[in-house]
């Protein structure tokens, strides 16, 4: 049984989950830890869990001294790192396809079970995770780890963002099928629409998710 502490932290997490993304709280504003409590009629030890678990989401990062801000990327920067990822990720794709043995296509099948699980759970703080194992098991094989490192950079960096657009409606089925095609491109070997299928699954969350934030930042 979960704890009290661990209840109303879970509260928390979703209420201040929600003001980030309905743009009720900007990038930038401060979350301190006494206001937060008081406006939840909690003590700090709830509140300060909450921060912590928004802070391995994404949502906020903490400063020496200064405390918890909400954490946040524009749409321009957005479609910056989309366009690195879309310069990168159809190069290691085109390179690890014909290059899958036959315990990493397993892997990656794993990997993309993984991510359907997690989106089927309604565990918001997985999906982002599971998205970037399919993704590092897809890359895996193409020998370049400082490519796919730089990758997965970007892809850590937009983490948070992701899981959001995961959770809008009619998203997280089309993303599992996604997936699933570009296992079934690779499995037969086909790099040419295995890089097609990933390049239409990037540029098209690119263009959903830049929307959604920028429709954000109008609301702002």
């Amino acid at each position: 049984m979960p704890s009290i502490h661990r209840t109303a932290a879970n509260q928390v997490v979703a209420e201040l989950r929600r003001r980030i993304l309905s743009g009720e709280l900007p990038a930038g504003a401060h979350l301190r830890q006494e206001a937060v409590a008081e406006m939840f009629g909690l003590s700090r030890i709830p509140v300060r869990e909450a921060l912590q678990r928004l802070d391995a989401e994404g949502w906020v990062r903490f400063a020496p001294h200064r405390g918890a801000f909400v954490s946040g990327l524009s749409a321009e920067e957005v479609a910056e790192l989309f366009e690195l990822r879309l310069l990168l990720e159809p190069h290691l794709l085109r390179r690890a396809v014909p290059r899958f043995r036959a315990d990493e296509l397993a892997g990656l099948e794993q990997a993309a079970a993984g991510f359907e699980q997690a989106l089927h759970s309604g565990e918001r703080e997985r999906w982002g995770a599971a998205n970037r194992a399919f993704h590092r098991q897809l890359y895996a094989p193409a020998g370049r780890p400082r490519i796919a490192a730089l990758a997965q950079g970007f892809d850590e960096r937009m983490e948070a963002y992701v899981a959001a657009h995961l959770g809008l409606e009619g998203i997280a089925p089309r993303a599992i099928a996604e997936h699933r095609r570009l296992v079934d491109a690779v499995a037969a070997r086909d790099a040419g629409r295995a890089t097609a299928v990933l390049v239409d699954h990037l540029e098209r969350t690119r263009d959903e998710l830049t929307g959604w934030i920028a429709r954000r930042e109008k609301a702002a």
